[in-house]
């Protein structure tokens, strides 16, 4: 019976991945701190208000997202961007390696334009949802 011994790259791949994962630990609480911080503010929302849609067709930051239009029954449009992340929720070590647990988190940016075209209404739904100034027009 042949037996293989690991080769030193491997071994050396887990040992790095493993030293990246501990110099992460001590950041956990402050992250958490952090998303305590961050949350949506009416203000940014409301500032969206009667603003032309064109205005919101180039704005830098929802330009950057994907764009889901769909038309309401009553007339209008219901514009939906899509600020989406994968996050890793575990890792543990198994005897192969290294197993992660992924799950993908989206915040939906959720415009009602009207039918003279302005939006009506801005609102967010979603994970990890949270605005700033970056939101606005």
């Amino acid at each position: 019976m042949n037996i293989v011994a690991p080769t030193a790259s491997v071994s050396l791949c887990k040992w790095s991945f493993h030293r990246e994962m501990r110099a992460l630990l001590p950041l956990l609480p402050l992250l958490a701190l952090l998303g305590g911080c961050l949350h949506v503010r009416q203000e940014d929302l409301d500032t969206w208000k009667g603003i032309p849609v064109d205005v919101l067709e180039h704005h830098p930051l929802f330009a950057s997202m994907p764009l889901e239009k769909r038309k309401l029954p009553k007339g209008g449009e219901l514009w939906t961007f899509a600020n989406c992340k994968w996050t890793a929720t575990s890792v543990m070590q198994v005897q192969a390696g290294y197993f992660v647990s992924v799950s993908k988190a989206c915040c939906n940016n959720q415009f009602l334009i009207s039918p003279a075209g302005t939006v009506d209404e801005y609102r967010v739904i979603g994970d990890d949802c949270y605005t700033d100034e970056s939101v606005r027009p």
